[in-house]
């Protein structure tokens, strides 16, 4: 499965900021399904779904609160799936600078995080490694 939750609710996020169209992301969302057939997860072509009706009329409509807040759902669910199926491929260590100041190892950007997860992602390259503020065993 290589079209995630994280990606789809990250589009979305960005077609929203662009303006709201229903009929438009009823498009995306038909367009998202043809293109990715067999490489989206049963839960996301659920959401994809529920998203076609859009292009059928305002009885149908979702507001751009529901949809941000959907948006925002898949992302954090698909960190949180990401994270824990890439828990064993990631070696590198996130450094603790000051309070909740994180520094990547591979970038050296450094953010304030507040995640009670296993791993971090860099908000500046993307790139995972262990949190070192979990204690893992």
């Amino acid at each position: 499965m290589n079209y995630t939750k994280n990606k789809f609710g990250r589009e979305l996020k960005t077609i929203l900021d662009c303006g709201y169209n229903s009929n438009k992301i009823g498009e995306w969302a038909h367009s998202i399904h043809l293109q990715q057939c067999g490489e989206i997860n049963k839960e996301l072509e659920e959401v994809l779904f529920d998203l076609f009706v859009l292009e059928e009329g305002p009885e149908f409509e979702l507001s751009i609160e529901e949809l941000n807040k959907l948006a925002d759902k898949l992302i954090e669910e698909g960190d949180r799936e990401e994270l824990t199926d890439s828990l064993q491929e990631v070696k590198e260590v996130a450094t603790i600078l000051e309070g909740r100041w994180l520094m990547c190892p591979f970038c050296q950007e450094s953010w304030e995080s507040e995640s009670k997860l296993s791993l971090v992602r860099c908000p500046n390259c993307s790139n995972l490694s262990h949190n070192p503020v979990v204690k893992t065993d």
